[in-house]
């Protein structure tokens, strides 16, 4: 297959390989014998060549649009490249019978015009997960117990970290706040200088966050001492307004920067796309002028895997290991979708990330057997 050979030509060749599968997959005639014929393919190719896909129109989407331009498809964007890794990923899954797949088939009397319309009308679908999250609801914690999910501070090392910057204010968070610290703890810092308040909700965050997962310290101490330079106020600053003008992919580019492909770097060592996550939902139910409607939610690498079994969305997550994708864009629509599913079930959207959190490593979980269940159903 032409996705399997991309790696091996030269870049003009990338190009127009590129560009004919995309007409290939547009094409209305042609689209419907070549999913089918992947998706009668046995499992195992069908899962390498699922990785391609990954590489070539997910990960590296953005490259592959250049290449595709530069051999003359200027027509082409990255919205039909989005819709192309869709389709060709859901026959995949079809397949190998993945649990990784939640997309609709393609509505009949679909055209090439349409195709290529905006993220909305792309069939992604929130349909086969809301129906496993529906079996899953009465599994789910009460709001009670999820806000207040706790955590231990380890006060040593926050200690280093009060030395090795002089800042009061983790000086004052290692003397005032309780122990364990819980996620309403942190909600509920208040102080009238916006500046200490933001302050102190960052350097909560990340207590909570290195709290929830133990040990992992070794030299972050220095990382995070370098994260909390005098700067971050300007940050913390730009980040709440972004939020609560509701621009949530703007806030996430405040601690990262773009790079080719589509992939965002943290700005910070040490200060990975989970850790940003935390601190963006911890700043937006903060706020004293009211938690936006669709506020940011913590995506790790626990929660990034189940999503990924749950509802095919692989354009929130690396393929090869799961980790949350570092795509701003990306985490907008995982927002998006938790807060849509949340709606529908009458739920808070964390109570759905804090299961899925907290099953995503547990093979006895109903989640997964769930999962199977209902993607069968939708899948046969």
């Amino acid at each position: 297959m032409k996705l399997q050979a991309i790696m091996n030509r030269a870049t003009a060749k990338q190009g127009t390989d590129l560009q004919d599968i995309a007409r290939l997959i547009l094409d209305e005639q042609a689209r419907p014998a070549a999913l089918a014929q992947l998706g009668n393919c046995d499992p195992p190719v069908a899962a390498d060549i699922a990785l391609h896909i990954d590489l070539w129109l997910v990960d590296r989407r953005r490259d592959a649009l250049r290449w595709i331009h530069d051999t003359g498809g200027i027509d082409l964007t990255l919205d039909d490249l989005d819709l192309i890794a869709e389709l060709l990923l859901s026959a995949c899954a079809r397949a190998g019978r993945s649990l990784v797949s939640g997309l609709r088939p393609i509505p009949p009397g679909t055209t090439n015009g349409s195709l290529s319309r905006a993220q909305g009308e792309r069939w992604r679908t929130v349909s086969v997960p809301l129906d496993i999250l529906t079996v899953l609801k009465p599994n789910f914690p009460p709001s009670g117990q999820v806000l207040g999910q706790g955590a231990r501070i380890n006060e040593d090392r926050w200690k280093e970290v009060a030395t090795q910057t002089g800042d009061a204010e983790v000086a004052w968070m290692i003397k005032n706040l309780s122990r364990p610290i819980t996620r309403s703890n942190v909600i509920g810092l208040r102080d009238p200088n916006p500046v200490a308040r933001r302050r102190r909700v960052a350097i909560a965050s990340l207590m909570w966050g290195y709290g929830i997962t133990g040990t992992r310290w070794g030299l972050w101490v220095t990382d995070i001492s370098n994260f909390l330079s005098p700067t971050l106020d300007t940050v913390l600053a730009d980040c709440e307004a972004h939020l609560t003008a509701g621009r949530i992919a703007k806030a996430y580019e405040v601690f990262a920067h773009p790079c080719p492909g589509g992939v965002a770097v943290e700005n910070h060592h040490g200060i990975g796309i989970p850790y940003i996550t935390k601190i963006l939902y911890f700043l937006a139910r903060n706020s004293p002028d009211g938690v936006p409607a669709e506020y940011p939610l913590i995506l790790d690498t626990k929660v990034s895997m189940a999503l990924a079994q749950l509802t095919g969305y692989r354009l929130l997550v690396r393929p090869a290991d799961y980790r949350p994708r570092p795509d701003s864009a990306a985490y907008e629509r995982y927002v998006s979708a938790m807060h849509a599913w949340a709606s529908a079930l009458d739920v808070l959207p964390e109570a759905i990330e804090y299961y899925l959190w907290d099953k995503a490593d547990k093979s006895d979980s109903p989640l997964w057997s769930t999962c199977q269940a209902q993607h069968a159903l939708h899948f046969p």
